[in-house]
C-alpha cells in the first residue's frame, strides 16, 4: 500500500517502476512487472529496459506481444543490440511457427550480426524447422571458419548428405572420425556419402575397416553392408572378400 502511494506521487521516477517490477518478478507476478517495466520505458526509454519487457511477456504467456516487442527492439536498436536478443527472437518465431518472418527479419539484421557465428547458427534452426536442408547447411558452412564442435560438425554433414552434396559431407565425415574411430554411426554414414558421390574404391576401404576393429558386432556389420545398398558395391565388396 505504502509503494502504491509512493508511485502515484511520484509516477515520473522510473526507478520506482523498476523497482516494483523486480518485486512483481519475485513473486511471479509476471504481468505487473510487465505493466511497471512498460513504465519504466515510457518515462526513460531503453534499450536493455524493452527486452526486459519482453521477457516478462514471454513469462506472462503473451508470446505474440513478446515477439512483436523484440522485433520491434531489434529493428529501432541503431547499435545492433546484443546476440541474445536475437536468440530469444528465434526462440518465439520457432514457438510460434513464424521461421519464414523471422529469416526475412534476420536477412534485414544481417549486416550487424553477420560477424558472429551463433548468428549463422540460428538461420540454420529456422531453415531446419522449414525443411530446407541446403539452406541449413550453407548457413552452417557460413560458421566453419570460427571452428565447428562436433556436435554442430555432425549436423552439418548430415544436413549436406541430405541436401544431395555427399563429397562434402564425406570430408567432414571424416574429420570427424580421425577423432572417434571406432564411431560405426559416422563410419556407416561415410560409406553413404561415398556411395552416393560414386567414390566406391573409398566406401570399400571404408567397409574393409569398419571389419577390421575389434569392436565390431555381428549388429554394426549388417549396418555397414546395408550401407552399400548398391548391386555394383555389393559385388565388388563380396570379390573382395574372395
Amino acid at each position: 500500500m505504502a509503494y502504491a502511494q509512493a508511485l502515484d506521487l511520484c509516477r515520473d521516477d522510473a526507478s520506482l517502476w523498476q523497482n516494483q517490477a523486480r518485486v512483481a518478478w519475485g513473486t511471479k507476478n509476471y504481468e505487473l512487472a510487465e505493466q511497471s517495466l512498460l513504465e519504466a520505458w515510457k518515462i526513460k526509454p531503453s534499450d536493455k529496459l524493452l527486452f526486459n519487457v519482453s521477457l516478462a511477456q514471454i513469462h506472462a504467456g503473451k508470446k505474440a506481444q513478446a515477439f512483436d516487442t523484440l522485433e520491434e527492439l531489434l529493428n529501432r536498436s541503431t547499435q545492433g543490440g546484443r546476440l541474445s536478443w536475437v536468440e530469444a527472437y528465434v526462440e518465439l518465431c520457432l514457438d510460434l511457427k513464424r521461421a519464414e518472418r523471422g529469416l526475412s527479419a534476420l536477412q534485414h539484421w544481417r549486416q550487424d550480426y553477420e560477424q558472429e557465428p551463433q548468428f549463422w547458427y540460428l538461420q540454420t534452426l529456422l531453415h531446419v524447422r522449414l525443411n530446407d536442408s541446403v539452406q541449413a547447411a550453407a548457413c552452417l558452412e557460413s560458421w566453419l571458419h570460427s571452428g565447428l564442435c562436433r556436435r554442430v560438425k555432425k549436423l552439418l554433414a548430415d544436413l549436406l548428405l541430405q541436401a544431395k552434396v555427399p563429397l562434402r559431407a564425406a570430408e567432414l565425415y571424416r574429420q570427424l572420425l580421425t577423432l572417434q574411430p571406432e564411431n560405426m554411426e559416422l563410419r556407416q554414414q561415410l560409406i553413404i556419402a561415398y556411395r552416393l558421390g560414386g567414390q566406391l574404391p573409398q566406401a570399400l576401404e571404408v567397409v574393409n575397416k569398419a571389419l577390421t576393429l575389434r569392436n565390431t558386432t555381428d549388429f554394426y556389420v549388417k549396418k555397414v553392408k546395408s550401407a552399400l545398398n548398391s548391386r555394383i558395391i555389393r559385388n565388388h565388396w563380396m570379390l573382395s572378400r574372395l
